[in-house]
């Protein structure tokens, strides 16, 4: 039971941190989201966007984001399911199948954005690492064992 609490703790942890870490990227580099206008409304961002603006590229502005969004997604289908590896396959699917669904959304102008193939490609990353971070804890569960 202890070790689905520290799972719990690790993907809980990543997966806050990416939504974190993507909130940011949205409000530093991407000025006209409905996050970032709703957040500039109340607070000047001005001088955090002078800031980082040697950071700014387009991986980080366009597509890094994507990558966080999914590997929360999937964090949080983890603590939810507390998978074995087979469950964790299953997950790293859905997580991606999610990713494809959004990108075709977007592609067909049935939701603001661009339909994007490298956002599909992170996508699956984002799971997979998800993915790897479940394998690794399940190792350390039975060397412990």
């Amino acid at each position: 039971m202890l070790i689905f609490r520290k799972k719990n703790i690790i993907f809980g942890c990543v997966g806050f941190g990416s939504l974190i870490i993507g909130l940011f990227i949205y409000l530093i580099f991407r000025e006209n989201t409905y996050v970032a206008k709703f957040v500039s409304a109340m607070v000047n961002l001005k001088f955090l966007r002078e800031v980082f603006l040697p950071f700014e590229n387009d991986f980080i502005k366009y597509y890094l984001a994507d990558y966080l969004w999914c590997l929360s997604l999937s964090c949080g289908l983890h603590i939810i399911f507390l998978p074995d590896m087979k469950k964790s396959i299953v997950l790293t699917i859905i997580s991606f199948i999610f990713g494809i669904a959004y990108e075709c959304l977007q592609k067909f102008n049935i939701i603001n954005g661009t339909g994007d193939k490298i956002d599909i490609i992170l996508y699956l990353l984002a799971a997979l690492t998800v993915n790897l971070i479940n394998f690794i804890l399940i190792k350390k569960e039975e060397k412990t064992k």
